[in-house]
């Protein structure tokens, strides 16, 4: 059961576990960050129109996520279609129609997770924190990777590309401040 959905004790030793975990990856929050953005500007520049703005802007936040927190990238289409299964409208009990599909996307996206650089680390986080086993640990991670600081993250960047929409000037002193 995701953090999210569950109370008590459990609930606070599983926020425990990725809050300290976002606390041990602070100190690389930036530079991975910048890293990561600059890969994509790269690409944008250099892309064909038309172009799928918001498929490669979950992409962007996909990377980074996985890259500052675990070491590794999973395939951008794999969270996609992780993300609109989760997201999706449809009551609970109805199964959706790409359930094989998304049971693979989500069998691959553990593989990663669990193959990552960092998750031998954040399983004995899991342990030692809330007496998860590495596999618990690992859904626990790709629910908290592809829905919470996913959304968090497509929120915060639609809220500031919004802001700077209406601020010209302050994105135009961006741009200038960054370039020298």
């Amino acid at each position: 059961v995701p953090t999210v959905f569950t109370n008590g004790a459990e609930h606070e030793d599983q926020k425990r576990f990725v809050l300290e975990l976002l606390r041990r990856a602070l100190p690389s929050l930036i530079t991975t960050f910048t890293a990561i953005t600059a890969s994509h500007i790269e690409r944008w520049a250099t892309a064909e129109t038309p172009f799928d703005w918001g498929a490669s802007g979950d992409a962007l936040f996909s990377d980074f996520l996985f890259t500052w927190l675990l070491g590794t990238r999973p395939d951008p289409a794999d969270v996609a279609l992780f993300i609109a299964e989760i997201l999706s409208p449809l009551p609970f009990e109805t199964t959706p129609p790409s359930m094989p599909r998304l049971r693979r996307a989500r069998d691959r996206l553990l593989a990663v997770i669990q193959g990552a650089p960092r998750f031998a680390e954040a399983a004995e986080l899991g342990r030692s924190l809330a007496g998860l086993d590495e596999q618990t640990t690992a859904k626990q991670l790709l629910f908290y990777l592809c829905f919470n600081a996913w959304a968090g993250l497509h929120g915060a960047f639609r809220s500031l590309l919004a802001e700077l929409t209406l601020h010209p000037e302050t994105a135009r002193d961006l741009m200038l401040a960054q370039n020298g």
